[in-house]
């Protein structure tokens, strides 16, 4: 036993030897790069050019690049003039030319603002290798300066060019052309659609100055209007010093009415083997009046006896400018519990294309639906859930760069939602009036005197996701969600209901509650058409619930499998998913199959 444990040991210390003498000897064989010069002497080295690379790919690229490289440097006339490769090594004949030097770039002819927003330095300029892509940069960079402040017709070029002995010296030189203003938007096609729409939310106004940027914006923004489409390319008429866009819109049609049956596992609620009904009930009005408005009706029965009515009614630009009017119901029975009730009136302000904000009035209502009498007799204390009334005063923002809103390959998305008020609580009769035989005396209106009938209450919500590209047809979706409450003292039936389809996917839908929250989420997307993908994914979540009688606090994961696919009203979605409790087991039984919509507007 001592003889294989000694041969045993003896076969490690081999193996280590060898990938310690071996392997260094094999990282230093570097794939080579030799120079010759057909106009001057080997200055390789003086001029930093690489001579070792990985492998033969690498070199290959380098060599490639090598003439910009040699420009940057001052050899304006560089050029490779023959190469030769076998396995280990390269060999390239290099003509560099004469190196030549700024002696000075005259921007007088130019106004100073423009220079300043091109990001023009004198001191690249001047006694500075001639790298002429940086000439070209300066040119590009103050075109598109002009482009987008009313001169599409612009022209920026080197005059007076003179080679002396200090150097080359050159006068940069604009000439802008003729002011272009936007004198209209002219529309094409059977489409119901109000040019003051239009004018706003392309954010190209009426005589407005012409913008070079706004006018590439036009395609993808009207391609996130579910209401229409371009039926070919816009295009400009030039009219003097005017100019019209013209648009070729055809409706599409997106308003519906549709619905959903979706079933769950049996649980407590049900008992025995039954499944869940559930149902999703959606009526979609949109741009009926040319306006750009959406009028949205939800009725959702999603758990046991918790149906859910949701109402919203938004305007955009009204009377063309910028503000927009947003009015929402928000009605929940939780099963036998309570009732809540939130109605918001908005007044939203577009800042751009993509970014917005928005002040709100939100009224809550609550209402105890039973009161278990017999346990608030016996313990003297109200129970976690109250009646009440909260009136807030809030603000939101919203800003995004993803290429495209609902099936994003790129960019970012941002929503922040905070709002302070004030909360009343309401004794609730059956609370007040409640005798106890054994101790006459007690006043049960008393209990509502420990808690406080007023208090503040401040509420803040947060959600962030970024998408990548994962190749041609695929995205990777990062995200962030998260919100709080904090008031004196908080109660059930005020928190926050997480679960489902829209956030912590492998849970019954608003099945946790949660007093503070922050749930990771991470999406590998397969993209198969402009609004459809399949996907994978992972939720991860922390959730705390320090409400009345509770301290609490969970991790949650879920993970599964889904698919989305475009329809007249949205976006619909499907999701296979499993979710686990860090203080339970994983129960593939109780896996949930969800339904949800990502409307178009």
């Amino acid at each position: 036993m001592l003889q294989i444990r000694s041969a045993f040991y003896k076969a490690i210390f081999l193996a280590a030897c060898c990938c310690f003498f071996v392997m260094p000897l094999s990282a230093q064989k570097k794939y080579q790069l030799l120079y010759r010069f057909a106009d001057s002497v080997d200055v390789s080295s003086s001029i930093g050019l690489v001579k070792e690379f990985d492998d033969k790919g690498a070199c290959s690229q380098y060599i490639f690049e090598l003439p910009k490289l040699l420009q940057k440097k001052g050899y304006i006339t560089a050029s490779v003039d023959s190469v030769q490769m076998d396995s280990t090594k390269a060999e390239v004949l290099l003509f560099l030319g004469q190196t030549y030097r700024w002696a000075l770039l005259n921007t007088s002819a130019v106004p100073q603002d423009l220079l300043n927003a091109a990001g023009y330095r004198d001191k690249n300029f001047k006694q500075q290798p001639l790298d002429y892509a940086a000439v070209q940069l300066l040119q590009t960079r103050l075109l598109d300066k002009l482009e987008n402040t009313g001169y599409p017709f612009a022209n920026v070029y080197l005059d007076s060019f003179t080679l002396q002995q200090e150097g080359i010296t050159a006068i940069l030189k604009i000439d802008k052309g003729p002011l272009y203003k936007i004198d209209s938007i002219r529309v094409y096609g059977d489409v119901k659609i109000s040019n003051r729409f239009l004018q706003r939310y392309l954010e190209i106004q009426d005589a407005s100055i012409y913008q070079k940027q706004k006018l590439l914006n036009i395609s993808p923004r009207l391609l996130q209007l579910p209401y229409l489409l371009e039926e070919q390319k816009w295009n400009m008429s030039f009219l003097g010093t005017g100019s019209i866009v013209n648009l070729y819109l055809k409706e599409r049609k997106s308003s519906q009415i549709n619905g959903i049956i979706g079933f769950l596992p049996s649980n407590d609620q049900l008992g025995g083997n039954k499944l869940l009904v559930t149902g999703d009930f959606n009526l979609n009005l949109k741009n009926g009046f040319g306006l750009g408005e959406a009028l949205t009706i939800v009725f959702q029965q999603i758990q046991v006896q918790s149906p859910r009515l949701q109402m919203g009614y938004l305007q955009p630009f009204l009377f063309g400018s910028p503000f927009g009017v947003d009015v929402s119901f928000d009605g929940l029975k939780k099963d036998s519990s309570f009732l809540n009730i939130n109605l918001q009136l908005g007044v939203q302000y577009a800042f751009g294309g993509n970014r917005s904000g928005k002040i709100f009035y939100q009224q809550s209502i609550s209402n105890l639906l039973t009161v278990d009498t017999n346990a608030i007799r016996i313990s003297k204390r109200l129970p976690d859930q109250i009646d009440q009334t909260t009136s807030n005063i809030g603000l939101e923002y919203e800003w995004f760069t993803t290429d495209y809103r609902f099936n994003p390959r790129k960019g970012f998305d941002m929503k922040f939602t905070g709002s302070a008020g004030i909360r009343k609580i309401r004794p609730n009769n059956n609370i007040s009036s409640l005798k106890n035989p054994n101790d006459p005396g007690f006043n049960y209106q008393s209990l509502y005197d420990s808690v406080g009938t007023r208090a503040y209450t401040f509420r803040l919500r947060a959600s962030v996701a970024n998408y990548l590209k994962a190749g041609k047809n695929a995205a990777f979706k990062t995200a962030i969600n998260a919100g709080f409450i904090q008031s004196p003292r908080i109660f059930r039936n005020e928190l926050y209901q997480l679960g489902g389809f829209r956030l912590l996917r492998g849970f019954d839908e608003e099945s946790i509650f949660a007093s503070a929250y922050a749930v990771l989420t991470a999406e590998y997307r397969i993209l198969i058409g402009l609004n459809s993908y399949i996907y994978a994914f992972a939720d991860g979540g922390w959730v705390r619930n320090n409400s009345q009688f509770a301290n609490t606090s969970n991790n949650f994961i879920g993970s599964g499998l889904g698919m989305a696919f475009e329809t007249k009203a949205g976006i619909f979605n499907i999701a296979f998913a499993a979710g686990k409790r860090d203080d339970s087991p994983l129960n593939l039984r109780q896996s949930k199959i969800h339904f949800g919509y990502v409307n178009f507007f």
